[in-house]
């Protein structure tokens, strides 16, 4: 038929996450993002690594930074780095979420339950973080660490971290 377009999941799934992308982030969501930041800059490696191990989301992302900027005295690690940010990214379990899908041409309507991924940091959390990290060790101050108040304080724990 002229001009009907299949319908595709694929795209659809893209497309919400194209969109889901250029949602601006609140100041809480900042705060979260940029927490890992504040932990890997002010926290022991030690008690990261003990938190990380206990499976510790943001202690996971935190020592993912510290390793790979050889924060707080511990020597860059790339290797183990991208371990604990692999480990923070992962799948916490599942969420179920039910559906209702009403009945069509006499078929009888259904629920069904879908099991969605839940994740303690998102993508655009880690990506922030990520961002801000790389921002402060090229010792330029970047409004993707937040507000200036934000970044002037997340600079000054970097450079104390750095220097240990």
């Amino acid at each position: 038929m002229k001009g009907t377009v299949a319908f595709q999941p694929g795209l659809l799934m893209v497309a919400a996450t194209l969109s889901a992308c250029a949602i601006p982030l609140t100041d809480y969501q900042r705060d979260a993002a940029l927490q890992s930041v504040r932990m890997a800059t002010t926290a022991e490696p030690s008690d990261l690594l003990a938190r990380a191990e206990a499976g510790d989301a943001t202690s996971q992302h935190a020592l993912s930074i510290v390793l790979r900027y050889g924060l707080n005295g511990e020597r860059p690690d790339p290797e183990q780095a991208a371990y604990w940010r692999r480990q923070a990214a992962a799948a916490r379990g599942t969420m179920p979420i039910t559906q209702y899908t009403p009945a069509f041409g006499g078929a009888p309507s259904r629920v069904n339950i879908l099991h969605v991924p839940r994740y303690a940091i998102t993508e655009p959390e880690l990506a922030i973080a990520e961002a801000c990290a790389a921002a402060l060790s090229e010792k330029r101050g970047d409004e993707v660490c937040g507000d200036a108040e934000t970044a002037a304080e997340l600079a000054r724990n970097w450079a104390g971290a750095a220097r240990r």
